[in-house]
């Protein structure tokens, strides 16, 4: 199923994410059900969930709707969304005070600064990515703390790994600029 080293291990990011992503008959994942948990102790469940799979975010909405007691409000927020359905659901997630289910690499563009709380069952590849999903809920206007929980997986072979190729790919393009940036090519 997996030819190289980045496919695998992106398979296996997406198994530790939600296994049922790969495969229906699988179940929902620690990740999602340790994050649905947290939810489930907090006074209030206004939040967002970040994902870098938008391929989990049925699920995760599923497994939300079964184990919260109060019916709530869901808003998915990924790309190819236009703008006017991005700030019509930003809008009615922040009145409804509901759980808005977003796409790491998508989160760019709106406030949900009325959230408290930031969940990622898995992060994304680029550290900036998960900052810049991060501030979709601290922005200036932020009332409350907010409190952000990454599910991590200790001792995982994907995360060494992951971190080791990001690792590379980062002195790779730092150099490249440096060398742009040397030889005065615009």
């Amino acid at each position: 199923v997996a030819s190289t080293v980045l496919t695998k291990i992106l398979r296996m990011r997406q198994i530790l994410v939600c296994p049922k992503i790969i495969d229906p008959n699988l179940g929902i994942g620690t990740a999602i059900e340790t994050t649905g948990e947290m939810i489930e102790e907090l006074p209030d469940s206004h939040c967002m969930v970040f994902t870098p799979f938008t391929a989990a975010m049925p699920y995760i909405e599923a497994h939300l709707k079964r184990v919260l007691d109060d019916p709530q409000v869901f808003v998915h927020l990924q790309g190819g969304l236009e703008p006017e359905e991005v700030a019509r659901r930003v809008k009615l997630v922040k009145a409804e005070r509901g759980i808005a289910i977003c796409s790491v690499q998508y989160a760019e563009s709106f406030s949900i600064e009325t959230a408290s709380y930031g969940f990622f069952p898995g992060c994304d590849w680029d550290p900036f990515a998960n900052y810049q999903a991060e501030d979709r809920m601290h922005r200036m206007t932020t009332k409350n703390a907010v409190n952000l929980y990454y599910m991590r997986y200790i001792d995982s072979a994907t995360d060494d790994s992951m971190a080791e190729i990001l690792d590379g790919k980062v002195m790779s393009v730092n150099k490249f600029l440096r060398d742009l940036k040397a030889h005065k090519i615009p």
